[in-house]
C-alpha cells in the first residue's frame, strides 16, 4: 500500500508514472508520462483510457481489481495488437493508494512501453527457430547457468531444466565428442580462447545429433568471468557430409584396385583433370603442361 508522492517527486520521476483516481481519471503525472503516452501536455481530470486510447483488455482489468485489494498487480510484458494490427509490448506496476481514513482512494500507475526491447527478443527467438541455433551462457562468478528455449529443444529436456555444467557437458557422446568439448571449456576459462567445434550430441531422449558448438569467454582483468556462446544443429547436412566423404573413399579404393582412370574434361578452356590411374594407363607425365594434348596423342586414330 502507498501514499500520494509529493508533486515535485513525481513530476521527476524517470519512468512512466501516472496517479489516478477511483473512477481512474488522471489526478497527476510524470513528465516522462507525457514524453510517452500523451499528445497533449494537460491532460489532468481526464480518464486514462481518454488519454492513451489503445490500452490492452488487460490493463483495464488489473486497473479495476486493483481498487478492490491492497497488494500490487504486476505485468512484466504484455504483447497486444493495436488497431494497425501492430504489435506493442507494454509492462506496469499498479499500485493501491490510501487515502487520509485508509480507505483505496486511487492507484499507482507505472507504465512503461518495452515494445523496442521484445520486438528485438521475439525476433531473436525466431531467428533461433530458423536457424535451429540455440544460445547459453555460463556466470562464472555465480555459477549460474541460461539455456535458451531452443537450446533446451535442442536437448530434447523441457523448458523448465536447470542445466549444471557437468550435467551439460555430458549430453555430448562419450569419447572424442566430451573430449573435445571439455578440454574447449576448460581452455576458454583458463586461457580466454574462444572454441569453435562439431560434435556429437545424446539427447535426453537419447538420440545423436551433430552439433556446431562455439562459445567465447569474457575476461576481467584476466580472468574469466562469463563463458557464452551457441550451439547449432547441423545434424542433416554433416550426416550428407559424412555420407560423400564415405561414398568418395570407396570410390577411391574401387579405382585403384581395379585400375580404373577416371578423367574431366572442361570445354570452355580444355582443361582435362583426372586420376593418378589415367596417367599411368596412358603413360603420361604429371608434370606435362598440356595433359589434354598428350593424352589425345595416344587414342588410336580409328577411334
Amino acid at each position: 500500500m502507498n501514499t500520494l508522492p509529493s508533486n515535485y517527486t513525481l513530476k521527476h520521476f524517470p519512468i512512466p508514472t501516472a496517479i489516478l483516481n477511483r473512477e481512474l481519471k488522471i489526478i497527476d503525472y510524470s513528465d516522462t508520462f507525457t514524453i510517452h503516452f500523451a499528445e497533449k501536455k494537460d491532460f489532468k481530470g481526464k480518464e486514462i483510457i481518454r488519454v492513451i486510447e489503445e490500452l490492452p483488455p488487460q490493463l483495464h482489468t488489473d486497473l479495476r481489481k486493483s481498487l478492490q485489494g491492497t497488494t500490487a498487480i504486476q505485468n512484466d510484458n504484455h504483447k497486444f495488437f493495436l488497431k494497425t494490427n501492430k504489435p506493442k509490448w507494454l509492462k506496469w506496476n499498479i499500485n493501491p493508494w490510501q487515502g487520509n481514513e485508509g480507505t483505496i482512494d486511487g492507484i499507482i500507475l507505472v507504465l512503461e512501453d518495452v515494445s523496442d526491447f521484445m520486438r528485438e527478443q521475439e525476433l531473436l527467438l525466431k531467428a533461433e527457430r530458423v536457424s535451429k541455433t540455440g544460445s547459453w551462457e555460463l556466470n562464472l562468478i555465480t555459477n549460474e547457468i541460461y539455456w535458451s528455449p531452443m537450446t533446451k529443444l535442442m536437448h530434447e529436456v523441457p523448458l523448465d531444466f536447470l542445466p549444471v555444467l557437468e550435467e551439460g557437458l555430458n549430453f555430448f557422446k562419450e569419447g572424442d565428442s566430451r573430449d573435445r568439448i571439455a578440454l574447449s571449456v576448460s581452455n576458454a576459462i583458463a586461457d580466454g580462447k574462444p572454441y569453435d567445434e562439431e560434435l556429437v550430441l545424446i539427447t535426453s531422449k537419447g538420440n545423436e545429433v551433430w552439433v556446431r558448438a562455439k562459445g567465447e569467454p569474457e575476461m576481467v582483468h584476466g580472468k574469466c568471468v562469463r563463458l557464452f556462446g551457441t550451439i547449432q544443429d547441423i545434424d542433416k547436412e554433416k550426416k550428407a557430409e559424412l555420407k560423400y566423404l564415405e561414398t568418395s573413399e570407396r570410390l577411391q579404393i574401387a579405382t585403384a584396385v581395379a585400375n580404373i582412370g577416371i578423367w574431366e574434361l572442361y570445354l570452355d578452356e580444355n582443361i582435362v583433370i583426372c586420376n593418378d590411374n589415367m596417367y599411368d594407363i596412358y603413360g603420361l607425365s604429371k608434370d606435362s603442361s598440356n595433359i589434354l594434348e598428350d593424352w589425345l596423342k595416344r587414342i588410336h586414330p580409328k577411334i
